[in-house]
């Protein structure tokens, strides 16, 4: 307590007495002139602690203009007196009670609000804006003559904390006859920050008490705010909402909730660092740890957006688990392939699992990228992408026209939803149309989501090489792709056929030409591109983690992405090159050195032939990560079973494991295959999942695109 800053001489002077210092007329003459040479910036000290008048240099003082040198031998008194004390606050205890009293034990204490009344507690709050952070000793040390002369304290406010004071010292005294026994519950006004002092009910009990407490010692207004925003025992309510019930506009309503936290995270007395390691590395379900108080939020999503706006706020947890993943382009792939708006647990949970990143640093990053812009919420609170690049956009757009739209009209509609984050040309067609990978030509000036043609059960290999051996038997080496397309037995449409040789038919040697409305198909033998596909090996084993595929891209002779697609997609079936996460590529021999292959594939079999049904390769990333506390995302787990299929001997169909060969291919086929659109959502969801082993998230998304492609 040396460092303890005093405001005035009398203040010092009571303190000291405490301790047996004896403060005579010398003594308070000196402490006097020391703060009046501090106020007037004579002497180089901010604030007159213990420990600086200590450091106080006599040369100093005989410096001073118009001082004394009897105050150099004032000041060696003083520190005399004060350099042989220590000022502990326990020195103030008579000995009984500093036997009860130990240190460490008080160190670790805190004062609960819970065991206060109304006007206990509105005063402890006053005096902690008045003069900062309270400890217990904080407390015990209030002066009661000091209170009388700070503005706003009479009579009956004194009163009320010095009996606040009797009040905390006589349960510290109870409390430090237990010792190490001190558990929760046993005590309303004293508390332990120490994980020991929480059963596995008591840390429930503990964090529903803190919630409680706080939203009944605010006004109605607030205490409404505060718990609609968390969904704890009250319904998820938006910001728009609360703002016309209340008469405010949704930024004050979330400046209103964002203060709120904040105070209740300066009043939650619950170890951070004990709720961390609990909530993120003891179980895969969280929920399970604590059912109770799983049960009081709304749903499953404000039970983990609770602990992860707590988690949060700590500026101690300078650690990953608790820091966005701050790519905007995280989840453009997946605006590409499924209908906003979509809910917050939908883009966690999808995350999570190409990933696998944790739940909460999955919710912040959704909420990082929720404030930057790249998504917006609508009136409903659901989320919608803004700011994707011109082809993601249109992609996004088309998937709400099955049929396909015009070049302008789908220019129109995505500038006018404004999910790019530049404007489609609307005057020219916009070269997006002509390099995105997700969008093609279905009809004279129409474009399409690739997703609602036939493109996914096809064999592009086949048709590629096919295409081929027809221009080698012609004489010309070259001939109008309606010629081929009238002889080639295919499923697939003209515009399909056309969008296939066009993107892909360069890597192997076919060249199109679609200018002036003259679709032609021609070989030209000069091309050799053959060592594209060893340099991407290459490239993927010497970087310095897994690469996307514009990275691979920039590096290939052509830098087309089409290119670079189709290279990935063939090494992919040869096992060359895996998929580790959405959209990140490298090889088995880089991504699998470092693990335990053997057990891992032992796991992947154990789940698999245990199941049933096939097994979505979201349920192996659960059950996997879980058991060996890993964070590989489902892509990782999928590449090792496909690249050791042998060994495992499993069946392998796009997403999903099966140890009998499966009879659909992917999740498009499956829910062709056993869903109706005559039933409800629901329904459906159940059917798939009876036919599967699959997680909802996925189930889910699969069902959804259902309904809207098919």
């Amino acid at each position: 307590m040396q460092n303890k800053s005093f405001s005035d001489y009398i203040e010092l002077c009571e303190f000291v007495k405490k301790f047996d210092v004896v403060v005579d007329h010398n003594f308070e003459k000196l402490t006097k002139k020391i703060f009046a040479l501090v106020d007037s910036r004579v002497l180089p000290i901010k604030t007159v602690t213990i420990e600086a008048i200590l450091e106080l240099s006599a040369i100093n003082l005989i410096k001073i203009k118009g001082l004394g040198s009897g105050y150099a031998f004032l000041l060696e008194e003083v520190q005399k007196k004060l350099s042989n004390k220590k000022f502990d606050p326990l020195e103030v205890l008579n000995a009984s009670q500093k036997i009860c009293f130990c240190q460490s034990l008080i160190r670790d204490l805190r004062i609960s609000h819970k065991g206060l009344n109304s006007q206990e507690n509105k005063y402890l709050n006053n005096l902690v804006k008045d003069v900062g952070d309270l400890g217990l000793i904080d407390i015990l040390e209030l002066d009661k003559e000091l209170l009388q002369q700070q503005k706003g304290y009479g009579k009956a406010k004194i009163q009320i904390i010095s009996e606040l004071k009797d009040k905390v010292f006589l349960e510290m005294l109870a409390v430090s006859k237990l010792g190490r026994n001190f558990k929760y519950g046993q005590s309303d006004l004293i508390i332990s920050m120490k994980s020991s002092f929480y059963s596995e009910l008591d840390l429930e009990e503990a964090i529903i008490d803190e919630i409680e407490d706080f939203a009944l010692d605010l006004p109605d207004k607030e205490s409404q705010i505060f718990l609609s925003r968390l969904g704890f025992n009250h319904k998820i309510v938006t910001l728009e909402e609360l703002g016309q019930k209340y008469g405010l506009t949704r930024e004050r309503v979330r400046q209103v909730d964002k203060k709120l936290f904040n105070q209740f995270i300066k009043r939650f007395t619950i170890s951070l660092e004990f709720i961390k390691n609990r909530i993120l590395y003891e179980t895969e379900d969280k929920f399970l740890t604590m059912p109770i108080l799983y049960s009081l939020f709304d749903r499953e999503q404000s039970f983990y957006a609770f602990f992860s706006r707590l988690l949060q706020k700590n500026d101690e947890f300078d650690v990953d688990e608790f820091k966005p993943l701050t790519n905007q382009t995280l989840l453009e792939d997946f605006c590409t392939q499924n209908k906003s708006p979509y809910d917050k647990d939908h883009l966690i949970n999808e995350l999570i699992s190409n990933t696998g990143m944790n739940f909460i640093k999955a919710s912040i990053t959704v909420d990082y990228l929720l404030d930057q812009g790249i998504f917006t919420q609508n009136v409903d609170g659901r989320y919608q992408p803004s700011k994707l690049g011109k082809k993601e956009a249109l992609a996004h757009v088309l998937l709400s026209f099955p049929n396909g739209l015009p070049w302008k009209d789908a220019a129109l509609v995505t500038n006018s939803k404004q999910y790019s984050r530049s404007n489609i040309y609307t005057d020219r067609l916009d070269s997006a149309f002509i390099s995105s990978e997700y969008i093609y030509q279905s009809g004279s000036g129409t474009y399409r989501h690739v997703i609602f043609s036939d493109l996914n059960d096809v064999d592009i290999d086949q048709i590629i090489l096919d295409s081929k051996y027809f221009l080698e038997a012609l004489p010309e080496k070259s001939c109008h792709l309606n010629e081929f397309f009238k002889t080639y037995d295919s499923k697939i449409g003209y515009f399909e056929l056309r969008h296939l040789l066009r993107e892909y038919g360069n890597v192997h040697g076919i060249y199109f030409n679609g200018r002036s409305n003259k679709d032609s198909i021609s070989l030209n033998e000069n091309a050799n591109l053959g060592g594209q596909r060893e340099l991407i090996v290459n490239l993927l084993n010497n970087a310095s983690g897994p690469l996307s595929k514009t990275e691979i891209a920039q590096q290939i002779r052509s830098q087309s992405l089409k290119h670079a697609n189709f290279y990935i997609h063939e090494l992919m079936n040869e096992k060359k090159v895996i998929r580790v996460e959405n959209m990140q590529y490298s090889t088995p021999e880089k991504m699998f050195k470092d693990i335990n292959i053997d057990t891992l594939l032992s796991q992947i079999k154990e789940l698999v032939t245990h199941a049933s049904t096939p097994v979505e390769a979201d349920v192996v990333r659960q059950k996997l990560n879980a058991k060996n506390n890993l964070s590989y995302s489902k892509y990782f787990y999928l590449s090792l079973a496909d690249v050791y299929l042998d060994v495992v001997n499993l069946y392998r169909v796009k997403g999903f494991l099966s140890s009998t060969p499966i009879e659909f291919n992917g999740l498009s086929g499956l829910t062709n295959l056993v869903c109706d659109k005559e039933l409800s959502f629901r329904e459906n969801t159940e059917i798939v999942k009876n036919k599967v082993l699959i997680t909802n998230t996925v189930a889910d998304s699969a069902v959804s695109q259902f309904y809207y492609i098919r």
